[in-house]
């Protein structure tokens, strides 16, 4: 691997610890039924690819789901809620890593996520913290406001035209390995990101 000039990093298991088991669980809850087929079914993810690429609004997901369950008298905030059951919270000694690692490296952010996950993980972080967040990279590009998601090529392309960035230059890190096909498939240089992972422990080994 060349030494890279730029970092592309994604967000979810990589800096901010998820647990994709609790919103199922807390979603087949709320709807009274197991709904871990729901999460598996293509048809029914491309509504969830949708409200992650901004294309519907967090208020028609809501009702989409409603209406797929047949449960009209579930109140939105009850579901928005069992949505971000996922979410744990920023690895901070990673955060830190990367406060002193931008400058030097200029680090970019990919997240496929959407405006529930979004807004909540930045409420329970507070306006402090997230300010130190995102000045740890040059541009924040979340799907649902790029209106692109990955592991689509064009998503990266974007991002990449956005910046005047030459692809090779790069380095890439997801956790899911489809998204890290797609990064290649743009010319990305990559890394799967893999359980037990930091941050703080590969980058030393892959950046020099």
């Amino acid at each position: 691997m060349a030494k890279p000039s730029y970092l592309l990093i994604d967000l979810g298991a990589v800096i901010y610890d998820i647990d994709y088991q609790k919103t199922i669980d807390a979603m087949s809850e709320l709807f009274k039924e197991n709904l871990s087929d729901f999460f598996s079914k293509k048809q029914q993810w491309e509504q969830v690819d949708a409200f992650e690429e901004g294309k519907i609004s967090g208020k028609d997901f809501c009702e989409f789901l409603k209406q797929t369950f047949s449960s009209a008298d579930i109140n939105n905030k009850d579901i928005e809620n069992a949505w971000n059951a996922l979410l744990i919270g920023f690895r901070e000694s990673t955060v830190a890593y990367l406060e002193t690692l931008s400058k030097t490296t200029d680090l970019f952010l990919f997240s496929n996520t959407n405006e529930f996950h979004y807004q909540e993980l930045s409420q329970r972080a507070g306006n402090e913290f997230m300010d130190r967040f995102h000045a740890c990279f040059k541009t924040v590009y979340l799907s649902h406001t790029l209106n692109q998601r990955k592991p689509n090529v064009n998503a990266f392309l974007t991002i990449l035209k956005k910046e005047g960035l030459r692809a090779e230059e790069g380095l890439f890190i997801d956790d899911t390995i489809r998204h890290v096909k797609g990064a290649e498939n743009a010319g990305l240089q990559t890394y799967h990101f893999k359980d037990g992972d930091r941050l703080e422990d590969i980058l030393p080994k892959l950046m020099f």
